[in-house]
């Protein structure tokens, strides 16, 4: 075989190689596979001079613990120190892919495998190299040699050649499977972590909302008695100070009906403050609307406190010639209270603007504007007037002007005549509930009227049924479909919106190759042929990156921050053979257990991004992007030395390694514990009440942190 056709033969598989690793772009900056190793887990031994006991009083971690310190500062620091340094990691060896990889050498999956794939490529140029030393070509002489070598015979040639290509075939197809392993590989855990994650569901964790407002309501009823029967200062001292009014994260507040607070179970520094004005987000007159319902006779209110939708009971309280109004309240987390509140926020603001003489218009332009105040992932305003004519649309502003007044539902109810109709027997907000998509949508609408006299109403809606289950039974659905009838039937059959075949409620799929181009769509088929391989979410995080990196051929789930929401995505790679593709699902969780997760999770992701300093501010202020209601986030190092508590300051630099829950248990040393062999749920006991924990652990810059949040039930 001549020189010159083996040269083109390597030439050809170089060339080979090269187009496989120019398949999928890769980001020096973030490996393909990051295999975190698991901290040995160190407990600091027992310390004389910093002494953690039981909980103390209310609601807040300055209240739920107190810290005794004895001895000198310096003593304590001097054994935190050497606690530090007698901290150990372990470096193991874990198998992947059949092969042993040591972890301590820190190699990438890209790395290994393109080192894999250079080392046989030099092997058979090695074995070429050979194959020239000992074949002599046409009339030459070997200069060792002092007999001519014979001409190799055409056949023996041939066989050469097959083999040769045959080898050059085998390590282009080994090092296509480990780069397409490698890009599916989880970036940010071990397997181990990754498993105990899917393990963990939300749904697997419940809240009992029937059981919460009882639990309110009597909490409101034991201090109305107490505020009748006790002086105003002594009441008022028991509602603020002590454990009597406290249970969970349930409270008492109370004020008079010019809206001065008189006492405040959460927080103090309310108190002799005058919040008449006081306005959520969205524009709600929280305590003027407390004060409203309790003159009414008592009963639920709801407001957006702390970045979240809270409901609380009030009762009004005559005493000696004064008037109060006494209530407590909780955070459900839910979408129904979450879509009422959104419509009050936009009443509130229509009659605020007609009341400042603005034309209405302004209202309802505010309400349109995609990335405002009204709308909160999936939630959004809408605006009719009683004729029908769309005035306002937060999702689809284009639909403004339109009229929908013979909008009819898959059981031919005329939904926008319902809404007007029960409007018109009530001065009270109404709910109407109808099929959209294959799915069963409630509405929420309030009346109002402009300065003409002319009636509009204000609505949002939701999909109850549209879960985490409808989003992974949507894209099983769609792979199915996909590998049944190839990629062209399914980008036409989940993009088009004249079937609902591929939708259920406000789900849809949206299917990206590797390199993050949009290939179909089912919620904006304008986004087709997009490039969203480095789009970011709120908290900069390469979402994208980390759908395409983490899905697998069994699915998984990634979250990230759109929208001022949490957004969870579902994802499943599918093998078309010439291709490989990723199909999503997406939607907005508003419970309970899915906000703590996805919390943490968003915490957690935050935390690895940004220096550690700037995660920190931003965890501990107070109507910063991670409160949400009464969910906060704790970190602590494996010492338990505390970063951030919520928004109390008090314990940040505390060792609280050693805190106890009611039960006696040192559930911070529990946390440690448990986040370090990955995600974790963990029940404790505070304030009398059970609670549930949601713990992971990130690494950075050589250290381990705990970051955890948790909600009473």
């Amino acid at each position: 075989m001549s020189n010159t056709f083996k040269r083109f033969s390597m030439l050809g598989l170089f060339i080979l190689l090269g187009t496989i690793y120019a398949q999928e772009p890769m980001d020096d900056s973030d490996d393909i596979v990051s295999m975190e190793i698991a901290e040995e887990i160190v407990v600091p031994e027992e310390s004389e001079d910093i002494e953690m006991i039981d909980f103390d009083i209310g609601p807040d971690a300055a209240d739920e613990f107190v810290l005794r310190e004895e001895g000198t500062e310096d003593s304590a620091t001097d054994e935190l120190s050497s606690l530090q340094e007698d901290e150990q990691t372990t470096v193991k060896e874990v198998e992947v892919s059949g092969k042993e990889i040591d972890l301590s050498a820190d190699l990438s999956a890209e790395a290994l495998a393109e080192e894999e794939a250079l080392a046989q490529e030099d092997d058979i140029v090695d074995e070429l190299d050979e194959l020239e030393e000992v074949d002599v070509s046409e009339g030459a002489e070997p200069a060792d040699q002092d007999m001519e070598a014979e001409e190799p015979d055409e056949e023996d040639e041939a066989i050469v050649l097959d083999e040769q290509i045959s080898a050059a075939s085998e390590v282009a197809e080994s090092v296509e499977r480990e780069l397409s392993d490698a890009i599916f590989r989880d970036t940010e855990k071990t397997k181990r972590e990754v498993a105990r994650e899917v393990a963990i569901s939300p749904s697997d964790m419940t809240f009992d909302v029937d059981k919460k407002r009882k639990e309110t309501i009597d909490l409101v009823h034991r201090a109305v008695q107490e505020l009748k029967t006790q002086p105003l200062d002594i009441a008022c001292n028991r509602f603020s100070h002590t454990k009597n009014f406290v249970y969970g994260d349930l409270y008492i507040f109370l004020f008079d009906v010019n809206g001065i607070n008189l006492a405040h179970g959460e927080d103090a520094q309310l108190i002799w403050k005058n919040l008449y004005d006081l306005k959520d987000w969205v524009g709600t007159f929280i305590v003027q609307e407390l004060i409203k319902k309790a003159k009414a006779g008592g009963g639920w209110v709801t407001y957006g406190w702390r970045n979240a939708t809270k409901s609380a009971y009030v009762k009004l309280v005559e005493k000696e010639g004064k008037a109060y109004v006494v209530g407590s309240g909780y955070f459900s987390h839910s979408k129904e209270e979450a879509v009422v509140n959104i419509v009050k926020g936009g009443v509130a603001t229509f009659d605020r603007i007609k009341k400042e003489k603005q034309p209405v218009d302004w209202a309802f332009s505010r309400m349109s504007y995609p990335g405002g105040q009204f709308v909160a992932g999936d939630l959004y305003l809408y605006a009719l007037d009683f004729q029908g004519n769309i005035m306002a649309q937060g999702d689809r502003p284009g639909l403004i002007g339109s009229n929908a007044w013979n909008y009819q539902d898959a059981n031919d109810l005329y939904v926008n005549r319902e809404i007007v109709k029960k409007l018109k027997n009530t001065t009270e907000g109404v709910w109407v509930e109808y099929v959209s998509k294959r799915a069963t949508k409630k509405a929420y609408a309030q009346r109002v009227k402009g300065p003409d006299g002319k009636q509009y109403f204000i609505a949002c809606g939701y999909y109850p049924e549209a879960d985490r289950a409808q989003a992974v039974e949507l894209v099983r659905k769609g792979y199915s479909f996909m590998k049944t009838h190839g990629k062209t039937s399914a980008v036409t059959s989940f993009s088009e919106r004249r079937s609902d075949d591929f939708r259920y409620g406000d789900l849809d799929l949206i299917v990206y190759d590797l390199k993050g181009k949009v290939i179909a769509d089912g919620g904006n088929a304008d986004n087709i042929g997009r490039r969203m391989y480095n789009t970011q979410d709120e908290d900069g995080v390469y979402y994208v990156q980390s759908i395409l990196k983490r899905a697998t051929k069994e699915g998984i789930w990634t979250n990230a921050k759109i929208r001022g929401a949490f957004q969870s995505t579902y994802s499943q790679r599918i093998d078309l053979g010439i291709a490989q593709y990723v199909i999503t699902c997406s939607y907005y969780p508003v419970s309970k257990p899915e906000t703590m997760t996805l919390l943490v999770q968003s915490g957690a992701s935050y935390l690895k991004a940004n220096p550690r300093e700037k995660a920190f501010a931003e965890f501990v202020e107070r109507e910063g992007k991670f409160q949400r209601g009464d969910l906060k986030l704790t970190v602590v190092d494996t010492m338990g030395l505390c970063y951030a508590y919520g928004d109390d300051a008090d314990l940040i630099w505390r060792n609280i390694f050693k805190a106890k829950d009611d039960d006696g248990r040192q559930f911070i040393k529990m946390f440690i514990n448990e986040a370090q062999q990955g995600p974790s749920v963990i029940k404790t006991k505070l304030n009398r009440a059970e609670k549930t924990n949601f713990v992971v652990s990130v690494e950075k810059e050589g250290k381990t942190y705990i970051v955890s949040s948790g909600y009473y039930q």
